[in-house]
């Protein structure tokens, strides 16, 4: 007979099966939308329990930084929620730009009467990279390739092509303004990422203190408190 060390196993059929226990939930969530719920239900009830204190932090400072994370958050949100869209963009623009680049790259070889036209690549913007000859793929050189493209195309006399002058023109200028703003979304979503984690980290050490101060003022019932009071678990 093998003797269980652990209630946690039990007997099926005649076999021990190991029961993991049940996952615990800690008192504040990780993700930070669910921090804040739990940091706005406690601001709350704090404002009616006067008598709790916190020497670092009043109910009152502290609720102004739970109003400011719901705010900055929603920011965030509304800064993101187009960055999307604007890689969409740029992907279906990479492919025009891509596409045209070959066509370019035939241009080359019916103007000078040959199947290895890479020599006269660069006039174009296009590099020369491991076995292969394209147009640059970090998308802050690829807007300065265009520029070069465009300029080439004409030095060449491929103008009036179908990918000539009038496309690669229109391209880069409207590449160049779908990037700077996809990039000025990017640093806006930056900037509240690194607001949010300060707020984040503040309301999270405030909350900390409010669970030890309960559970001091509340030893045996400072489970009850805690739900009372609007923290999860």
């Amino acid at each position: 007979m093998k003797i269980m060390f652990s209630p946690d196993e039990v007997l099926s059929n005649g076999s021990e099966i190991p029961v993991k226990p049940p996952t615990r939930q800690p008192y504040l969530p990780k993700a930070v939308d669910d921090l804040l719920t739990t940091a706005a239900n406690v601001s709350t009830t704090w404002a009616q329990n006067p008598l709790i204190k916190l020497l670092f932090i009043t109910q009152v400072e502290f609720n102004a930084k739970v109003d400011t994370l719901g705010a900055k958050l929603n920011a965030r949100k509304e800064a993101g929620k187009y960055r999307p869209g604007q890689t969409n963009t740029l992907d279906t623009m990479d492919q025009a730009i891509d596409a045209g680049v070959s066509a370019v790259k035939r241009y080359f070889e019916d103007k000078y009467e040959t199947d290895d036209a890479t020599p006269y690549f660069s006039i174009v913007g296009i590099e020369h990279k491991g076995s292969r000859w394209m147009f640059p793929q970090d998308r802050d050189k690829r807007r300065d390739a265009l520029k070069t493209m465009v300029a080439g195309i004409a030095s060449e006399g491929f103008g009036n092509r179908k990918s000539g002058t009038a496309f690669w023109d229109q391209m880069s200028k409207d590449y160049d303004k779908a990037l700077q703003e996809a990039q000025s979304t990017d640093q806006s979503v930056s900037a509240a990422v690194g607001e949010l984690s300060q707020l984040e980290e503040n309301i999270r050490f405030a909350l900390q203190g409010l669970l030890f101060v309960l559970r001091g003022n509340y030893q045996t019932t400072y489970q009850q408190v805690y739900k009372a009071w609007g923290f999860r678990k």
